[in-house]
């Protein structure tokens, strides 16, 4: 498109005079007068209008446009909003008839037209809703009641979807542009030079100019409007015969009707970098507009696996086809690893890999992948972790822009580096499986190794040792004892050592020739043995040699003197000689404990099993230049959490009022004092925790000048000492003559993740008639910090977590939306179970309610800490009994069934109105009223589900801790009536008696169960861990139970229902199960199969007849990945059969997969056979 056009053209429109003045004009050697276009519907227009009439077939013709447009700025300024030279994305619509042109307008933009009528009369005003065209609405009103609220959509796709950006829609002037209709998108932004009146009640806004002409947003009370700081970043006309008309665009002689759209492409990003960049220095955009998606910062130093790894690395993730092209590799190794970090975080690239070394803290010298992502409320990249390399073999895809990236096969790592440890730095098998390490044991560590060195001059060494050659064949350092130079006996002597494992006669050849070019000595190599001991090997060597294969130990932290390790069920039995390990191998460790329960005292601690070394848990820990004494068995503290102290103290300005509902020693309370604040109000429930702050201060020299002390409930800190202080705050405001007196906001830190969610419902009110305010917004902004657990019920995308910690915050204040500040990700804390910090603005609305239910404070202490909870304790036989007599005697009318989902049970099966067996065996129910035996065969099969589900299908923990998974899960079996269930010793148990005298014959009793003590955990099932490791860990956990367990499982006609699917999760081998003709269990189930060991084990899969599983379900299935037979048949709630088939193909290659259509009852088996037969 011409950037330069005619000033006859614009003449032609009647728009020189109305843009000469914003037009940059020139004049060529015949003094004809140019302009550079500042837009191009004349231009457009003309080239249509020289086309002639096409045919109508080709209408609504659109023209898409992207160029650049020129506009001589009074005062250019705000970087690329207000440039003279502008980037546009335009398209230009032409119509035959003006219907078709606002249909046009309409779907481009997805439209969706609401007439809002304004009718006035004596008493009220009223705004009615009328959805018809605007002929029909013509006729009952005038034009001037109208007003258009127009809902575009596909905006929504381009900046909302794919941006992930929220924005605004206004009406709008069309300005010198002219049309009919215009809408103008804004976002919002502090520094916007646009503004906008925007109702918050009906999402109806003007823009500026409107506003200042006296037109309202809408109708709604003045208080739902509000002025918002924006910068527009698209527009849109619906300009109708402007142009046409005297350009003469024409169709059977009328003039074309037209419409653009236009959206600013560098107004949008300059604007997008103005909102979301925390500081000038840092860049932040949108995942889509960032300038690379990875950034791969390469190490400093050369060593020739790392580099190997780097590349490795790189070419998995530039596998993944939206990557390409989208990887930043900084080479630049002159450059500290710090500064490049430091530089891509500035460039805004979402997600910064660091490849490097582990610091020997971390128990290994491994290469690793550091991985720091960036956010738009921080100005440097965000640790979120390490990679290790059963996490890069199963890893996640970095496409969605999370915090997962591409795998990296386990194969690699074991070729460059297990192998290499395998053959010369492991320790001998002799010392696995011991619990007890005595002196004997530890001479069990002792290993001699053999390395090839070569003796040369001291003066030579540097020369030497700086040569590529021989660098990349000299061994690292391992403890004082393997360095690549050692000294020799004789004095004049030093000895290079080089790696067995990369030396063969070729090598060796090379190495010698070097020295010889370098030196001009003739040397030969010669052995060099070590002896490696106890005291050489490093702690993860020592614990993994003495732990059985499939066992890991997953580390320690350390606080002060005092190791802390939390050891897993399977780990118990070498505790001991664990404890002793880390006693004799971490620096400065005295004590080592682990932690026997849950984090469940009401003070926040636990009890501690003393593993190794002195019973001594006072200890001193240093953080920030700042020291902490605390005793470790009276109070709690977490040195994990050292990096968000620092993120949130940070956020304290000399001026915000600080409140720590729970203090604890005062991670978060000194520095806030040591930095300043308005003043400063700390609560902990423990008094040890209060004596020890007290006793922190003194020792860091800080005043008490600002501080006040609580110990109370945190519920009751909210409602009292905190609202007072709130409410006496907001009321001196204004009456400070000093504007340093005056606090800047008021920030609450609430860290304790177990219990945080239940006080968040003590702010809700807490103002209610302690402070007068009439608009009821507090005079400065208040701030929460909320640290909380979020837990999954599966494996999950992190989009799922965020989410769900947004919905936890809302739901614990009651209210449905809220303005979040940030909501962080803190740490992993178990494999489904994460901490996250969420900080946000606590509305006015919420303080000052009056509508809320009064809370019992304390109520929260009384109640179990979630992280403690197990699964809830069966109720005793008397509450059981009750239950099921409540149950029963609740009228039927009260579950209704979902007949759709149970018409096909009438048409085809036409059940009786009875109970199965089953229950008249398990459940001593009162008979039912006769009036309601009367009922439709589907009203039956819904009640005979909800008691089942009630009663029979309850997972009981008690039973799985007593009988073991295997025998648990066949008694559930069978009283749900099972038709057959064969074990692994070849017992076929088809009945309830047999089932009773199988279990008892292992010497249980059913009388008898006690209820288990310590919580139920499930057993670890991920992907990343082998079914040699899955095994080990369910032989260990499991060993004192019998040593059967359940192959083949024939559940027809049963009354099997979702939650009882629970006992399949830990069961060992289960390979063919039969879900025949069992309308009890519906998609719920199979969460449950595919999250347990079935999904590794199961082989063979039958379901018929089934009123309430749908695609999901089958989708579900494809979790089973060593399925190999999937028999479906009679499944009415599977919408769409064919697509579930092709869908399971294509993820079950290996599978035979048979669901045929529905012909007549029964298993299908006939019809799939004959197909097979003429297939």
């Amino acid at each position: 498109m011409p950037i330069l056009g005619a000033k006859e053209m614009w003449q032609k429109a009647d728009r020189w005079s109305a843009f000469e003045s914003e037009m940059f004009h020139l004049n060529d050697k015949t003094n004809q007068t140019f302009c550079l276009q500042p837009t191009h519907e004349e231009m457009i227009t003309k080239l249509i209008a020289e086309q002639g009439e096409l045919r109508q077939a080709i209408y609504p013709l659109m023209l898409y446009q992207t160029g650049p447009k020129f506009r001589d700025e009074i005062a250019v300024g705000y970087g690329l909003l207000r440039s003279r030279e502008f980037l546009m994305n335009d398209l230009y619509s032409f119509d035959v008839t003006e219907k078709n042109a606002s249909d046009t307008y309409s779907l481009v933009n997805e439209v969706s037209i609401y007439y809002y009528i304004k009718f006035k009369t004596y008493k009220a005003k009223a705004v009615a809703i009328f959805k018809m065209n605007e002929s029909e609405l013509i006729s009952k009103c005038s034009r001037s009641h109208i007003i258009r609220s127009i809902i575009l959509q596909t905006y929504q796709r381009i900046f909302r979807d794919r941006l992930g950006i929220n924005f605004y829609i206004v009406r709008a002037d069309a300005g010198n542009i002219g049309g009919n209709v215009s809408h103008e998108y804004h976002l919002p932004c502090k520094t916007g030079r646009d503004s906008i009146a925007y109702c918050t009640n009906c999402n109806s806004g003007v823009s500026h100019d409107l506003l200042k002409h006296g037109e309202k947003p809408c109708y709604c009370s003045e208080k739902c409007i509000s002025v918002v700081e924006t910068i527009e970043i698209a527009h849109t006309f619906q300009l109708g015969d402007l142009f046409t008309k005297k350009f003469k665009a024409e169709y059977l002689g009328q003039p074309l009707k037209m419409n653009c759209f236009g959206i600013g492409i560098g107004r949008t990003i300059a604007a997008l970098i103005d909102s979301m960049s925390p500081s000038a220095k840092a860049l932040r955009l949108p995942y889509a507009l960032t300038p690379f998606k990875v950034a791969i910062i390469l190490p400093n130093k050369t060593q020739p696996e790392t580099m190997a790894f780097a590349q490795d690395v790189i070419n998995h993730l530039s596998q993944i086809s939206s990557l390409q092209n989208d990887i930043f590799i900084d080479d630049r190794l002159d450059n500290s690893i710090g500064k490049r970090l430091l530089a891509a975080s500035n460039l805004g690239i979402p997600h910064i890999l660091v490849i490097g070394n582990r610091t020997a803290r971390s128990l290994t010298s491994n290469p690793i992948v550091e991985y720091y992502r960036t956010e738009i409320h921080s100005d440097e990249p965000i640790n979120v972790g390490d990679f290790d390399y059963v996490e890069m073999r199963y890893g996640f895809n970095l496409s969605t822009g999370k915090a997962h990236f591409s795998s990296i096969t386990k194969i690699f790592w074991e070729r460059f580096y297990v192998k290499r440890l395998s053959s010369m730095y492991t320790i001998s098998n002799k010392v696995r499986g011991i619990t007890v390490l005595t002196d004997n044991e530890k001479k069990l560590f002792s290993k001699e190794i053999s390395l090839p060195i070569v003796v040369v001059p001291p003066k030579v060494v540097g020369r030497l040792i700086g040569c590529k050659e021989i660098a990349n064949t000299t061994v690292e350092r391992f403890c004082n004892k393997i360095k690549p130079v050692i000294n020799m006996p004789t004095e004049n002597e030093k000895a290079i050592v080089f790696c067995p494992e990369k030396m063969d006669d070729n090598t060796r050849n090379i190495v010698l020739k070097t020295i010889e070019n370098l030196t001009g000595l003739m040397a030969s190599f010669e052995t060099y043995k070590v002896t490696l001991n106890y005291s050489d090997w490093p702690v993860k060597s020592c614990i993994t040699a003495i732990l059985p294969k499939g066992l890991e130990f997953g580390g320690f932290s350390q606080i002060g003197h005092i190791v802390h390790v939390n050891l897993r069920e399977e780990l118990l039995l070498y505790k001991k000689v664990i404890g002793t390990i880390l006693l004799d191998k971490v620096t400065n460790c005295k004590t080592v404990v682990n932690k026997l329960d849950a984090i469940g005292h009401k003070y926040r601690t636990f009890k501690l099993d003393l593993l190794a070394g002195e019973e001594n848990y006072k200890t001193e820990v240093h953080e920030e230049k700042l020291r902490y004494q605390l005793d470790f068995s009276q109070v709690f503290y977490n040195p994990r959490l050292s990096t968000e102290h620092k993120r949130i103290v940070q956020k304290i300005s000399k001026r915000s009022i600080f409140y720590d509902c729970c203090a604890g020693i005062g991670p978060f309370v000194l520095p806030v004092v040591r930095n300043g604040a308005h003043h400063i109000l700390a609560n902990d429930l423990n008094p040890n925790c209060i004596d020890y702050i007290k006793r922190n201060m003194e020792l860091n020299h800080l005043s008490f000048e600002r501080l006040n002390l609580y110990n109370m409930d945190a519920a009751v800190f909210i409602k009292t000492v905190l609202a007072d202080d709130l409410a006496n705050e907001a009321k001196n405001y204004n009456i400070s003559d000093s504007k340093n007196k005056t606090p800047a906001d008021a920030h609450v830190v609430m860290n304790l993740p177990g219990m945080s969610l239940q006080f968040l419902p003590y702010f809700r009110g807490c103002l209610n008639n302690k402070l007068n305010l009439p608009d009821k917004i507090l005079p400065f902004p208040f701030y929460v910090h909320c640290h909380f657990f979020v837990k999954a019920p599966d494996d999950l995308e992190d989009n799922w977590y965020f989410d769900e910690a947004r919905n936890l915050i809302c739901k614990s204040l009651g209210i449905s939306k809220l303005h979040f500040t940030e909501v962080r990700f803190v740490r992993d804390v178990a494999g489904r179970k994460k901490m996250f910090c969420a900080t946000f603005e606590v509305p006015g609305k919420l303080l000052f309610s009056s509508d809320t239910e009064e809370l019992k404070i304390g109520e929260a202490n009384n109640e179990e800490l979630a992280e403690t909870k197990g699964c809830n304790s069966d109720k005793s036989s008397d509450e059981r009994t009750s239950a099921q007599r409540t149950f029963c005697e609740t009228k039927t009318e009260k579950l209704e069934p979902e007949l759709k989902k149970k018409r096909f049970m009438m048409e085809f099966i036409a059940l009786p109105c009875r109970f199965s067996s089953i229950f008249r065996v398990t459940l001593s129910v009162r008979p039912l009223k006769p009036k309601t035996i009367q009922i439709s065969s589907v009203k039956s099969l819904h009640i005979r589900k909800s008691i089942a589900d009630k009663f029979s299908n309850r997972f009981r923990i008690d039973r799985v801790m007593y009988f073991g998974p295997e025998l648990a899960c066949l008694e559930w079996l069978m009283e749900c009536g099972s038709t057959e269930v064969i074990m692994s010793d070849g017992t076929s148990i088809t009945c309830r008696a047999d089932m009773r005298r199988y279990i008892s014959d292992f010497g249980f009793n059913f009388g008898s169960i006690p209820f288990p003590m310590v919580p139920f955990k499930w057993s670890p099932v991920l992907p990343t861990i082998s079914m040699e490791k899955l095994d080990a860990i369910y032989d260990m956990r499991w060993a004192k139970k019998p040593d059967v367990y359940i192959v083949k499982v024939d559940a027809t006609d049963s009354a099997i229902g979702d939650t009882g699917f629970q006992y399949f999760k830990e069961c060992r081998q289960i390979e063919i199960l039969k879900l025949n003709f069992c309308d009890f269990f519906t998609d719920k189930a199979i969460e449950h199969l595919i999250s347990g060991r079935p999904s590794r084990t199961l082989r063979n899969i039958e379901i018929v007849a089934n009123p309430y599983i749908s695609d999901d379900f089958i989708r579900g299935i494809k979790r089973i990945r060593g399925l190999q037979r999937a028999h479906f048949y009679f499944l009415p709630c599977v919408a769409q059969q064919a697509g579930a088939v092709q869908s399971l193909k294509a993820s079950l290659p290996n599978c035979r997969i048979s669901f045929p259509e529905l012909k007549e009852v029964g298993y299908g088996y006939g019809y799939t056979a004959e197909n097979s037969s003429t297939k």
